[in-house]
């Protein structure tokens, strides 16, 4: 259970960061 909450956590750090890097390099 905690395994499967840290790894969703985890992915969704990696989609903020995905983000943030298209957001940067638009600008």
């Amino acid at each position: 259970m905690l395994y499967f909450v840290s790894l969703k956590l985890f992915t969704h750090f990696c989609h903020v960061l995905i983000l943030i890097k298209w957001f940067i390099l638009l600008i």
